[in-house]
């Protein structure tokens, strides 16, 4: 069942987590090191990880999977960022909380468990939400931060907004990356996963422990970030049978679900820390919501399996 796998790998994943806090506690590194490994994983093996996913034939089941993703994507992004207006209003949440409940972790978290469960060929539809949502970050996200008009530069300029470009392009060209280079972005790219985990083990040692157990709204975000956005995800695709809508349908739209329902995305606590919001609230969210997704990921996806039968 895919969601005991799933919950293999997530448990896998987690214990790359442990090994980069318990690294810091033993004083081996430091907290600050954190920056240089965030860097290298942003500029480095995140682009190469991009690509190498999009060196796959384009056929029309590829095709109608990638459009169905983008198209997928763009709307779960409105659906979370719609929740997490309302749940704000209601609860009087700040922009560091609404922007945890708006934007999953898909990238670092997702790509190697997908990768894991269904193989290689399956991360470019992760890769296509991720694209998606990095738009979104750099017009909606970055706007509530800096409450500036967005700035077409940063999205221009993106590094990995420029790799899932070129990634489509290459593939759309039916172009193959020679193997002198191929090879090594596509071994770089697949470092994502125990490098990404690694990063999130070092930050967590940067944490309050005493501030994060007495954070109130820490909890509420919690709740609705894991529970509440992917559960009205996995209702709605449910409700308009999306999963027929296409080719694979049920593994694009587990894989859809699986985008929406990681934890908040690393990219919030960068933001907070830039435009000077409580970037030490956004890392307590941040590892809040990572630590219950071992139990909420696989339990949603059990449950999405269940439905569609």
């Amino acid at each position: 069942m895919i969601s005991i796998l799933l919950a293999e790998k997530i448990l896998q994943l987690f214990l790359m987590i442990f090994a980069g806090l318990g690294l810091v506690k033993a004083k081996v590194i430091r907290a600050e090191d954190s920056n240089a490994v965030s860097k290298i994983v942003l500029y480095l093996i995140l682009p190469c990880c991009i690509v190498s996913t999009f060196q796959i034939e384009l056929t029309g089941d590829v095709a109608k999977g990638l459009v169905f993703t983008a198209a997928a994507a763009a709307a779960m992004m409105f659906l979370q960022i719609g929740i997490s207006e309302a749940a704000g209003k209601l609860f009087h949440l700040s922009v560091t909380e609404k922007c945890s409940i708006a934007y999953p972790n898909c990238g670092n978290l997702l790509i190697p468990l997908v990768m894991y469960i269904y193989g290689r060929e399956w991360v470019v539809y992760v890769t296509m939400f991720f694209g998606v949502q990095m738009l979104f970050v750099w017009t909606h996200m970055d706007t509530k931060f800096s409450r500036q008009k967005a700035d077409p530069r940063k999205i221009l300029t993106n590094i990995n907004i420029l790799a899932v470009f070129a990634g489509l392009l290459l593939m759309i060209a039916g172009i193959t990356l020679p193997e002198t280079i191929g090879t090594p972005m596509a071994l770089l790219g697949d470092m994502i996963g125990p490098l990404s985990m690694f990063l999130i083990g070092i930050s967590m040692a940067k944490v309050d422990v005493k501030r994060m157990l007495s954070d109130t709204k820490a909890y509420l975000t919690v709740v609705i970030r894991l529970i509440v956005v992917p559960l009205i995800a996995l209702l709605l695709m449910w409700a308009l049978h999306a999963y027929r809508w296409i080719p694979n349908g049920d593994k694009i739209t587990t894989i859809i679900l699986l985008a929406v329902a990681p934890p908040s995305a690393a990219i919030v606590v960068q933001l907070a820390l830039l435009h000077n919001e409580d970037a030490e609230h956004a890392s307590v969210i941040n590892v809040m919501t990572t630590l219950p997704c071992i139990l909420t990921m696989p339990l949603l996806v059990g449950l999405y399996q269940y439905l569609i039968g």
